[in-house]
């Protein structure tokens, strides 16, 4: 259910903003979650939540990047 997507997103985007850089060991797996979310209506949550952790990761967020748009690299 797409609001129930959303409800998971917001709170994993809050977890995410008082965890910071302590969720780098789950980031993979939240990003292998979010993948199925792509192209859905949960599309711009899901973009908000990918802000979320950038800004949390600061400079370590690039690594990333590969996992994220692999279609670019």
């Amino acid at each position: 259910d797409s609001s129930v997507h959303i409800f998971v997103l917001q709170e994993l985007g809050a977890f995410v903003s008082l965890t910071g850089i302590f969720m780098s060991q789950y980031v993979e797996e939240i990003f292998a979650l979010l993948k199925p979310m792509w192209g859905t209506s949960s599309f711009p949550m899901t973009a908000l939540l990918i802000q979320q952790i950038a800004l949390a990761f600061g400079d370590e967020f690039a690594r990333y990047f590969p996992t994220i748009f692999p279609e670019l690299f």
